[in-house]
């Protein structure tokens, strides 16, 4: 991470201008909730995210811990995925913010904060799988369709005929 000599407030505004202003918390006028326009949104995960995501939002939360930075977790509800819930940092949290800075720079140069984290979240995944029979059925029938598909009617170049296809598969392992 980098380190920061900034001398004045204007330096900080500027700084904060710049690297900051797309993460800046809009108040939208449809929003009813609690404004949070003096804030910063760091990073964002939902209900539904998937695995890179969820690594990154607690990754993230832990590195801001153990550099001892100030933040909140704000969870908003939404009609679409249920929750989210989102690290921010409040405009005067001038030190955190600096943390904050140096966070998105990392994820726009490489989208993934913790490579060890992701890695092992990827494992633990993998192996839930693994260890559900359903799982390892659906992924055995999706192999033997493509396998099916491709063994058997290699001329096939539309969806329609890649459907048709499929379904001739499934008349075929229902009579079985």
């Amino acid at each position: 991470m980098e380190d920061y000599e900034i001398q004045t407030d204007k330096e900080i505004k500027v700084m904060l201008e710049k690297d900051l202003k797309p993460y800046k918390w809009v108040y939208e006028s449809n929003y009813m909730g609690e404004d949070y326009s003096n804030y910063y949104v760091i990073y964002t995960h939902h209900r539904d995210s998937n695995i890179f995501e969820t690594s990154n939002y607690e990754s993230i939360r832990e590195y801001l811990k153990e550099k001892n930075a100030v933040f909140e977790e704000i969870t908003f509800t939404n009609w679409l995925v249920g929750w989210h819930e989102s690290i921010m940092i409040e405009e005067s949290q001038i030190d955190s913010l600096l943390i904050a800075i140096d966070i998105i720079k990392q994820l726009e140069g490489y989208p993934i904060f913790d490579e060890d984290d992701f890695s092992n979240r990827t494992i633990e995944k993998a192996l839930e799988y693994w260890n559900d029979p359903y799982m390892v059925n659906f992924a055995l029938q999706r192999i033997n369709i493509y396998d099916h598909c491709r063994n058997n009617r290699t001329g096939l170049k539309t969806n329609e005929e890649i459907e048709e296809s499929i379904g001739e598969y499934f008349e075929e392992i229902a009579t079985e």
